[in-house]
């Protein structure tokens, strides 16, 4: 082949180059593109568990879960997540930890989790039934009712589960333990006296061991009284009775003196109190909106106002 052919070759085929690559170029830009999705212009924001909480225990997923909530109660977090049934819960005194109840292992064992949910641990891991976890103030020990010796008796074990120690001996129920600020009394609810009253227990150490004495009857009614909660002060408590007809919050001091009603409503049923740090606000379960919500009031019962209410039943608060 000649020089005129081989260029008159190769300029053919730079031709059939050019108009391939005009062709492609066409073809690429009538193609549709897949453009990146474009981001949630909302994101929710990730709850922020940092913050002081309060807990509470809620069916609102259709088991009972337990939440957080800010203490304005308008961010809420639920921190299980689980098909079982958590509840009974109590923080620990650094707060960064919260003891509950749970039938995840089939019966109801006693667990620890972090504030946020994460790091369950079975603590009892026993084929009797645990509740009522209460923290020492030390955050050593958490006494618990169990029924493992035949009937509902109060025990103590470490914070770990270990080094289960029994503290009641009685036929009735003995049950809903709380460990005083101070870490000198246990205050709980018994039927030893022929109905539900509130006791309350010297404490002391000796050693690895609880000694418990001075048992001593506060309430004293014939009415029915349960769900005792201490304030910051270690001398005044709040309860629930029926003493007027229908379950109120009571305020009393530990010796029996000054027995108020707080929540004086007499068109509704109140239930399961729990104090501010400082002493000077309590939140408390009632259905004076037709179902469990929880409320907020002042020591001195003014300054009444909702906390959380929704159309599901929300009760237990724990506040730290």
């Amino acid at each position: 082949m000649g020089i005129h052919s081989i260029f008159a070759s190769r300029g053919k085929a730079a031709l059939l180059l050019a108009a391939f690559a005009a062709i492609a170029a066409c073809e690429s830009s009538d193609s549709p593109t897949n453009p990146d999705p474009d981001p949630d212009p909302d994101p929710e924001p990730e709850f922020d568990f940092s913050r002081p909480l309060l807990a509470f225990e809620t069916d609102r997923d259709g088991n009972w879960e337990i939440y957080v909530a800010t203490e304005d109660g308008m961010e809420v977090a639920n921190i299980t997540n689980s098909p079982f049934t958590e509840w009974d819960v109590d923080w620990s005194p650094d707060r960064q930890q919260i003891a509950y109840r749970s039938d995840e292992e089939g019966d109801t064992d006693l667990f620890v989790m972090d504030r946020d949910g994460s790091n369950p641990v079975n603590l009892t891991n026993h084929p009797a039934d645990e509740a009522d976890p209460s923290w020492s103030p030390d955050g050593s020990r958490i006494a618990f009712r169990s029924n493992r010796d035949g009937d509902s008796e109060l025990y103590v074990m470490d914070s770990d589960g270990q080094n289960v120690q029994r503290l009641t001996y009685h036929e009735d129920v003995d049950a809903e333990p709380r460990w005083s600020p101070d870490g000198t009394k246990i205050l709980w609810r018994t039927t030893r006296s022929g109905n539900s009253d509130l006791w309350v227990m010297d404490v002391a150490e000796d050693a690895d061991t609880l000694v418990v004495s001075n048992f001593v009857n506060v309430t004293d009614h014939p009415a029915f009284e349960c769900a005792p909660e201490w304030g910051p002060d270690s001398f005044v408590i709040s309860f629930v009775t029926d003493r007027d007809g229908d379950n109120e919050v009571y305020l009393m001091n530990i010796d029996g003196t000054e027995v108020r009603n707080l929540t004086n409503s007499p068109n509704s049923s109140e239930f399961w109190s729990g104090w501010s740090l400082d002493g000077l606000t309590i939140v408390f379960d009632s259905n004076r909106n037709g179902n469990d919500d929880l409320f907020l009031i002042d020591v001195d019962g003014t300054d009444l106002r909702p906390l959380i209410v929704d159309d599901d039943t929300d009760e237990v608060p724990r506040w730290r």
